[in-house]
C-alpha cells in the first residue's frame, strides 16, 4: 500500500496543502507539510497554522504490480 494526501480542492485550502494535492508516498514515509515532517494530515507534531482546522484525508492506495 502507499499514501497519498487528499484536499477539497476548494478556496479554503492552505497553500502548503494544496500543494500536497495527489501526492502519493510509501506507507512509511513522510509528507513536508510547510517546511514540516507529517506522516499524515493533522498530525499532533505539525504546528498549529499546518494542523487546525486542515480538512485534508489520506487515502490508502494499493501498490500496482
Amino acid at each position: 500500500m502507499q499514501k497519498r494526501w487528499v484536499t477539497r480542492q476548494d478556496g479554503a485550502v492552505r497553500d502548503s496543502h494544496s500543494f500536497l494535492h495527489a501526492k502519493t508516498i510509501q506507507m512509511n514515509g513522510k509528507f513536508s507539510v510547510g517546511g514540516y515532517d507529517a506522516s499524515y494530515p493533522g498530525e499532533p507534531t505539525l504546528p498549529a497554522s499546518q494542523r487546525y482546522n486542515c480538512r485534508c484525508r489520506l487515502a490508502l492506495i494499493p501498490v500496482e504490480g
